[in-house]
């Protein structure tokens, strides 16, 4: 781009017969005016009116609570919103804090009539970066984020690790149209709070997740669910079927258990639920909705 219009300038400067030594001054004054043209952007942008928009229409696409301390405008044209803050509609809501979030346009995007911006940002010892467009097309990836899910709404149970890596890439269209595939591989998986299950200690070990689905409409499939290296182990797969609240959303979700053969407290528990199979495993059924699970 920069050798077009060098090129353009030259030829300009041929034909109206500007001096040799007078040329680099037009490109100097060119060069000029297009920075004192960013410089004003910057200076002039009404940033606070479009804080406001950008926190309505993230909370309208996103059916959340969006808040955005502050947005700051870099060179060359790209925005940091600063503490940020969202509120997930889980059925024990979960705030998600953002220390900085950086939004940079696509430019290639905006020229052919649409619009895309890329986004990076730093989440709870971890980062993550993406990208997202007009159509709804969300492409997001994560790696080491730690995490702490309330599991009841009393929040005596939490299940904490680390999200070593995670993809979700779908289209979430605005006209109603919503897929997407969602790869998650979790580390030092653990649950706090069993002792009030009938366990010996507070923390049951769960090792390391692996979680691969889609979603089709307001079907969330689970193909494969992996649990290794922990107290307990075992696969699962299965449906959510997604519904407004998200606390509602219907469960239908089984899982092959199996626990170590040294926890018999946990054999115990399991053995609550569920007749161990003859070769030691328990199959386990959930039911019911995320708010209230039925285990069969």
């Amino acid at each position: 781009m920069k050798d077009r219009v060098v090129s353009f300038f030259s030829r300009f400067a041929d034909k109206v017969s500007i001096p040799t030594e007078g040329k680099k001054y037009y490109f100097l004054l060119f060069f000029l005016l297009l920075a004192s043209f960013l410089v004003s952007l910057i200076c002039l942008f009404p940033i606070n009116t479009f804080k406001g928009s950008l926190e309505r229409e993230l909370a309208r696409n996103l059916n959340t609570d969006v808040a955005i301390g502050s947005l700051t405008l870099e060179f060359p044209l790209k925005v940091r919103a600063n503490r940020i803050r969202a509120t997930l509609p889980t059925p024990v809501p979960q705030v998600l804090s953002f220390k900085s979030l950086l939004l940079t346009p696509q430019w290639s995007a905006f020229l052919s009539g649409g619009s895309a911006f890329a986004f990076s940002g730093s989440l709870n010892g971890g980062s993550f970066d993406g990208e997202v467009d007009g159509e709804g097309n969300l492409a997001i990836s994560l790696r080491d984020v730690r995490f702490s899910i309330p599991l009841d709404t009393k929040e005596t149970l939490l299940l904490g690790g680390v999200a070593r890596e995670g993809h979700l890439s779908g289209t979430f269209s605005p006209k109603g149209k919503k897929e997407a595939e969602v790869v998650l591989n979790a580390e030092n998986l653990e649950v706090v709070g069993v002792k009030t299950l009938g366990l010996k200690e507070d923390t049951l070990s769960l090792g390391q997740l692996s979680l691969q689905g889609n979603e089709d409409g307001r079907t969330l499939r689970i193909k494969q669910l992996t649990l290794r290296d922990g107290a307990i182990t075992g696969d699962g797969s299965g449906t959510i079927i997604l519904k407004n609240p998200l606390s509602l959303s219907t469960l239908r979700l089984t899982a092959v258990l199996r626990a170590d053969p040294g926890a018999t407290d946990i054999r115990t528990l399991l053995s609550l639920l569920k007749q161990p199979a003859a070769d030691g495993s328990f199959r386990i059924r959930l039911l019911g909705t995320l708010q209230t699970p039925l285990v069969r």
